[in-house]
């Protein structure tokens, strides 16, 4: 009985303990604090030189404090402290500064922890590469228009515009139509502009103010916010006003539809641009 007894409790510590592996806290079947651990800048695998801002989100309920560390390679066995512990959150902001001269050119891996006042944490890596005796990369032109960003890179059809309908319905509990009243397809896989999403999300008039034409919401009530509320969109892509939109001759907003070829200035190099329409 004694036997059964120790088993059964060695049983119920090592589960214990994987569950506490498993969800990346301190204390061994203790619950993950309720907070956010997010690096946004610098990209994955960005090349790193000189001064670098680390950039992010680190809050947590009864949060106590958050580190930024750096180890050597895609997978440290240890890391060494940036700076100080900060005992002050921070959301979509300056995290830590890291002068990337001090360490040898090569991969590191930045870790974000953020711990509240039980001991419990939330952790985040981001891989990144110090290159500061690397030639300096070309400079990349800004991305202009909505193809330059919303195409498809995977099998299920992530990025297009009708994959981003699709999961932002999906989010909502509805389910977003797969044929514009057109009869173009919407598919998560067909490549598409703005033309048939308009078919239902144009501003609507009349007993629609304030909604879509068709739709309950028209896509300028959509795009703007998730746009400039993304720290993806805003911190990693460098996007802006310009990234969507140019300004016309009479003054007003036109719309890029498509991916625009530009400079590394963002210069369109054909006009009148291809592709761009009066916003709605």
């Amino acid at each position: 009985m004694v036997a059964r007894s120790r088993l059964l409790l060695m049983v119920a510590v090592g589960a214990a303990l994987l569950v506490a592996l498993a969800v990346g806290v301190m204390s061994a079947g203790a619950a993950s604090p309720q907070g956010t651990a997010l690096i946004s800048a610098p990209a994955v695998s960005a090349q790193l030189r000189g001064s670098v801002t680390v950039q992010g989100t680190a809050t947590a309920v009864n949060f106590q404090f958050y580190k930024v560390e750096v180890g050597v390679g895609a997978s440290p066995t240890s890391f060494s402290l940036i700076g100080d512990l900060r005992k002050s959150e921070v959301t979509s902001g300056t995290l830590v500064t890291w002068d990337t001269t001090k360490v040898p050119d090569g991969a590191y891996t930045l870790r974000l922890t953020v711990v509240d006042n039980t001991g419990n944490y939330l952790d985040v890596l981001r891989a990144v590469t110090v290159g500061n005796n690397a030639p300096a990369p070309a400079a990349e032109a800004p991305r202009r228009g909505c193809l330059a960003c919303h195409v498809k890179v995977s099998a299920d059809g992530r990025y297009t515009l009708a994959f981003e309908a699709k999961v932002r319905a999906a989010a909502a509990g509805a389910v977003h139509p797969t044929t514009s009243p057109s009869g173009v397809s919407l598919q998560p896989t067909d490549q598409t502009g703005i033309a048939p999403c308009l078919e239902c999300h144009a501003p609507g008039q009349g007993a629609r103010e304030g909604k879509g034409n068709i739709a309950p919401i028209s896509l300028r009530d959509i795009v703007h916010p998730a746009h400039m509320f993304s720290e993806t969109f805003k911190e990693h892509y460098g996007g802006n006003c310009f990234t969507c939109h140019n300004v016309n001759g009479q003054g007003g907003w036109d719309v890029l539809q498509d991916k625009v070829d530009v400079n590394e200035k963002g210069v369109p190099r054909t006009l009148p641009i291809p592709g761009a329409r009066p916003a709605l």
